[in-house]
């Protein structure tokens, strides 16, 4: 992500960071068993990657928490991605074994974007703090939506 900021500042090019949780997974451990749903983060993994650019990052955070960064990314585009990601989780169940049923998922999304004016001091960690905010404030507004942090520069 450093490297990505670094770019950012050289380039004067926004980057987005994404945060994005599975709602009430622990159902999901509850009610199929904890390899069930290794097998619906795996699952989501390979679902979210497919569904972004080759110049964008994900990775694991945390339980069911994904970070994507997405470099020269706009607000606009950072918004249109995150809702798109929402949805596509969203279109059809998770596959999680021959022994289970596909199983519905929703994800929550907290979205941050580095601010073009300030990029010279643009905290990688205040960023992540923002996106993290936004993604509470998703879950709180009732889940299954994305929320949009402000500016963290």
């Amino acid at each position: 992500m450093a490297k990505v900021a670094e770019q950012a500042r050289i380039s004067g090019r926004a980057f987005a960071v994404l945060m994005i949780d599975i709602d009430h997974f622990k159902a999901i451990n509850d009610c199929h068993g904890h390899a069930a749903g290794d097998q619906a983060l795996i699952a989501l993994s390979h679902r979210l990657r497919k569904n972004l650019r080759a110049i964008d990052t994900i990775g694991r955070v945390g339980g069911e928490e994904f970070m994507v960064v997405m470099p020269r990314t706009s607000v606009r585009q950072a918004r249109l991605a995150a809702d798109r990601l929402r949805r596509i989780v969203n279109s059809r169940g998770f596959d999680i074994g021959p022994a289970h049923p596909a199983i519905p998922m929703t994800v929550s999304v907290g979205v941050a974007v580095s601010a073009n004016e300030a990029l010279r001091d643009c905290s990688v960690s205040a960023l992540c703090e923002t996106a993290d905010q936004a993604l509470y404030a998703a879950k709180s507004a009732g889940r299954n939506q994305i929320a949009m942090g402000q500016s963290a520069a």
